[in-house]
């Protein structure tokens, strides 16, 4: 009986270490599958990191050269303003030298000329000619 028993004990044993190692077994696998789930999850990342990177690099890239775009518009710009500028001072200038000879003819007596005062030109005086 007692040889019984110990037989009975050894197959328990046996059968608990097969259920052990099936358990085991089983288990290895389930972190082999996962591991491996890891593993492609890691590269398919991994690989969406990379198209990222090269898309940011191109944005960087477009908005350099829309930056370099715009800052040769505003120089473009600045520059057509400084010479707009620049022959508006010239037509006030001349504007102001019309209007001081024009000024110069009305304190004029009306027959200091003669009859073609109206059509003949002013004589140009002194301090409209150190102007120019």
């Amino acid at each position: 009986a007692e040889e019984s028993d110990l037989q009975d004990r050894v197959r328990q044993l046996s059968a608990e270490q097969e259920r052990a190692k099936a358990a085991h077994e089983q288990q290895v696998q389930e972190l082999a599958a996962r591991r491996q789930e890891a593993f492609e999850q890691h590269q398919q990342l991994q690989a969406k990191r990379n198209e990222e990177q090269k898309q940011q690099h191109l944005l960087q890239m477009q908005r350099m050269e829309l930056e370099m775009e715009v800052a040769a518009a505003q120089r473009a710009f600045d520059a057509e303003l400084a010479e707009l500028q620049e022959k508006q001072t010239e037509i006030q200038n001349k504007t102001e030298e019309y209007v001081q000879q024009v000024e110069l003819l009305c304190q004029e007596p009306a027959g200091r000329w003669g009859a073609g005062a109206m059509t003949s030109p002013p004589p140009k005086s002194g301090s409209s000619q150190q102007r120019r």
